[in-house]
């Protein structure tokens, strides 16, 4: 049995307007996906990766010292904004720092035991060094340094981008003083004047058997 023409016109007319919506919808879908996949495939990265050296064993005579931050970008791309965080610790005053380029900002009042260097770029397989030159003010055997670099470029193994290192220093000085200090009998105590600056900064209490 034939179809009206008419009715059979508008099933057709239905049929391909379920084509059309299917065909629009779907381009719709793979437009709002596609950039954002391609955009997640194209955001740069990098690897900085932070180490710390002192530059010598034990501090001199009067207490100065210096060490290094060193900085790498093992890529693959190049890091940008590029900063350094290190904390202070106590007793211990900086002197200078040596950076060959940026800005660094020097512990105050308000962080006192705060030292930031903002260095700039970095490019792949490039490195930069921050020296610190500081001066020590304790006679504790040990001292503990610990710092952390970030930048704006994402860092695909953030598990390197810290240093944490324990300084064991010998006070020479304060070696010498009680070396050579009298015995004194029965005194077993007496105050010597530890000169860790050309003024006295502190007051150490030796203690004879």
């Amino acid at each position: 049995m034939n179809q009206h023409p008419t009715l059979r016109a508008r099933r057709i007319g239905i049929f391909v307007a379920v084509v059309v919506c299917c065909l629009f919808t779907l381009v719709a879908l793979t437009a709002n996906t596609t950039p954002k996949q391609t955009a997640l495939a194209q955001s740069p990265s990098a690897d900085l990766r932070l180490s710390l050296a002192f530059l010598a064993p034990e501090p001199a005579p009067d207490g100065a010292f210096s060490y290094t931050y060193t900085i790498k970008n093992d890529g693959p791309d190049i890091a940008r904004s590029v900063s350094l965080r290190a904390r202070v610790p106590k007793s211990v005053t900086i002197d200078s720092i040596e950076a060959p380029r940026g800005v660094c900002a020097l512990p105050d009042a308000n962080t006192p035991r705060a030292l930031r260097c903002d260095l700039g770029r970095l490019r792949v397989d490039a490195s930069i060094s921050v020296v610190v030159h500081a001066r020590i003010h304790t006679s504790r055997p040990s001292l503990k340094f610990r710092a952390t670099v970030t930048a704006q470029t994402a860092d695909k193994n953030p598990g390197n981008n810290k240093a944490s290192q324990t300084q064991r220093f010998e006070s020479r000085f304060l070696q010498i003083l009680s070396a050579t200090a009298p015995a004194w009998g029965r005194v077993k105590h007496f105050w010597v004047l530890a000169l860790s600056r050309p003024t006295a900064r502190a007051l150490q209490t030796l203690t004879l058997r």
